[in-house]
């Protein structure tokens, strides 16, 4: 059984304030690493210990391009690998460090991808999670993160084995729950004990997948992505298949979300 760990950042249990999640800031270098590594080897070691036989990790946090994590510090058989990794690779998935959906107002550092952008399938927000997964088409066997995300992975990520590791009170506020990385550990191999028993994480047969961003951006949005405007700042699409129809429009609202972020 070989698992692909997605994860990011900010869902972290003692990721508290928002400098230790950016290489802008010191806190990032001595702190934020450490911790983020820590809690990705403890949820790795749990998925070996249940006989994953090899677990890739999808660092997504800064779209993979950031020297988050301490590479000496992983288990044998565990080893990163691209983002965007092939589904084919692997039997099921698992993520760490999830946060809320753009809007949730009782979570740390609650966004999509990015701020402003937001993400509807058939007129219901949905969180990177559901994204990760559906671009994954595995079964997802757990998730940890923010308290509040817990309630926002619905649809077809619903029923999903769920481990809060913080509680937020705002987007600035939060805690890490009393139980550290062994109790992380220990949910990790139990989801792998029972991978199972869990189902392909698809979306639904037809889709129309809806995005919000920034008025000015959506004009730079590839019109080969398909996406139709629906006012100043939303496109959408119709859809029958995501890794086809969604995977690559996606990309391409995000590419043009990203625009103010990179210098020219």
């Amino acid at each position: 059984m070989r698992i692909l760990l997605t994860t990011d950042m900010e869902g972290v249990s003692r990721i508290t304030d928002h400098r230790q999640c950016w290489p802008a800031f010191p806190e990032y270098w001595h702190e934020g690493r450490e911790l983020y590594t820590a809690e990705v080897v403890a949820a790795a070691t749990g998925l070996i210990e249940a006989g994953a036989s090899a677990v890739g990790i999808a660092d997504t946090h800064g779209n993979g391009n950031w020297h988050n994590l301490f590479l000496q510090k992983l288990p044998d058989n565990v080893e990163t690998v691209a983002v965007h990794a092939r589904h084919d690779d692997f039997d099921a998935s698992f993520q760490l460090g999830m946060h809320p959906r753009c809007g949730t107002l009782n979570g740390f550092m609650s966004h999509t991808h990015l701020p402003n952008f937001r993400m509807a399938l058939d007129g219901k927000l949905i969180t990177e999670c559901h994204e990760f997964a559906w671009d994954r088409g595995l079964p997802l066997i757990g998730v940890t993160g923010d308290a509040a995300l817990e309630r926002e992975l619905d649809g077809g990520l619903s029923g999903t084995p769920f481990l809060a590791v913080k509680y937020s009170t705002s987007r600035t506020a939060t805690a890490p729950a009393a139980e550290g990385t062994e109790t992380l550990r220990t949910f990790a191999r139990q989801c792998a004990l029972d991978w199972s028993e869990r189902p392909v994480a698809r979306p639904p047969e037809r889709f129309t997948l809806e995005i919000s961003l920034d008025a000015q951006l959506v004009e730079h949005i590839e019109p080969v992505a398909g996406f139709i405007r629906q006012s100043e700042a939303v496109v959408a699409l119709s859809g029958t298949d995501w890794q086809r129809d969604a995977q690559l429009a996606i990309k391409a609202a995000f590419a043009a979300a990203l625009r103010p972020w990179i210098a020219t």
